[in-house]
């Protein structure tokens, strides 16, 4: 996880701010219920993969705050010495990220 992405979380993931705690556990103080995550990665790493450790953090650390919908919206092998159809990728992840886009328009939030 790149260290700009851990200090972000550390700062949306506050005591006091997102959530409290007590001796009935950690209560969200916030209505946020999905998280959409657009990421670039050189290499091409498959769902469950092991050396997928981003998507485990950012749905562990959001799920302590009660948000469990997570959505990523991939674009793997962007290294083009590795990968030739690094654009077709670039393209398809951005097609993804336009569908969860749609997806979290049409949510209808509760006031």
């Amino acid at each position: 996880m790149p260290g700009i992405l851990k200090a972000w979380i550390d700062q949306v993931v506050s005591p006091g701010h997102t959530f409290e705690t007590s001796s009935e556990g950690t209560k969200p103080l916030h209505r946020i219920r999905k998280v959409v995550l657009l990421v670039a990665s050189g290499g091409v790493y498959k769902e469950g993969d092991p050396r997928d450790t981003l998507s485990t953090a950012i749905e562990n650390a959001f799920s302590f705050i009660d948000i469990n919908d997570v959505s990523l919206a991939w674009a793997d092998g962007q290294n083009s010495m590795y990968f030739s159809d690094f654009d077709q990728r670039k393209a398809f992840a951005i097609e993804a990220a336009q569908e969860l886009a749609e997806e979290v328009a049409e949510i209808e939030v509760p006031y």
